[in-house]
């Protein structure tokens, strides 16, 4: 029988003695379409919205019980903490590695918390469900670079990068000839595509100093992109945050 590996946190299910049985299921996003009835007309009117909703991906684990732990009641305990977020800890979302997936991430949090179902005092069986967005990441994507002048997007999907500027004053982010300005900036500033936002830290929003053609965010099409930067900055790095849907 083949198995599934899990990196959640820097630990691997298998540090629990938990692998998933393969091959895994994965949930096909639903697009977002409403469909509606018009009176005279045959067929309904559809209403595209042009993006997809987040899945419930159930993960199922057997587990063989792992040397260093008492019973199942205090494996069970640590296995959960590994996976909940601590009390004061806000639930986010977060990168989850599948071994069937790689180079890919799910990008998740844990929706329904792990239950477990003892068969003897060697085996059992844990249930868990995750809420994962529709696209995965590559790993690659997800780390901080240097900005080239020209990146190529191999997935079909175009990327929705953030980049991080550490500089002062005016700036002209130009992305396959269009332009994003940015205008007073102090010290450093982040431009998030995929939660379209501009700030100098997560309490420090920046909205107002950009000035961005059709109010849209940068984004890092299908093959061959061309990227500069004009202004006096010490620092240009990105998360290309290339994707596929799944």
């Amino acid at each position: 029988m083949n198995y599934v590996k899990l990196v959640y946190r820097g630990r691997s299910s298998e540090d629990f003695g938990a692998r998933i049985t393969y091959p895994l299921n994965i949930v096909q996003p639903k697009r977002n379409i409403t469909a509606t009835s018009v009176s005279g007309v045959n067929g309904d009117f559809l209403m595209d919205a042009t993006n997809y909703g987040n899945i419930q991906q159930p993960i199922n684990m057997l587990v063989e019980f792992p040397k260093g732990y008492k019973d199942w009641t205090e494996w069970f305990m640590e296995f959960c903490d590994w996976l909940q977020p601590q009390d004061k800890e806000p639930t986010s979302y977060e990168e989850w590695q599948l071994s069937m997936l790689e180079p890919y991430r799910f990008i998740g949090y844990v929706a329904q918390p792990p239950t477990i179902s003892i068969s003897n005092s060697i085996l059992a069986k844990v249930n868990f469900t995750l809420t994962v967005k529709p696209f995965v990441m590559q790993y690659d994507g997800l780390l901080w670079r240097d900005v080239p002048q020209t990146v190529i997007n191999h997935e079909r999907y175009p990327s929705q990068p953030t980049f991080h500027i550490v500089g002062s004053g005016d700036f002209t982010l130009t992305v396959n000839g269009l332009q994003y300005k940015l205008t007073n900036i102090d010290d450093e500033v982040y431009i998030d595509s995929e939660n379209c936002l501009v700030y100098k830290s997560k309490t420090q929003n920046r909205a107002n100093c950009a000035i961005f053609p059709n109010n849209d965010f940068p984004e890092l099409a299908s093959g061959v992109n061309k990227i500069s930067l004009s202004g006096k900055y010490s620092k240009f790095e990105y998360q290309a945050k290339w994707r596929r849907k799944l």
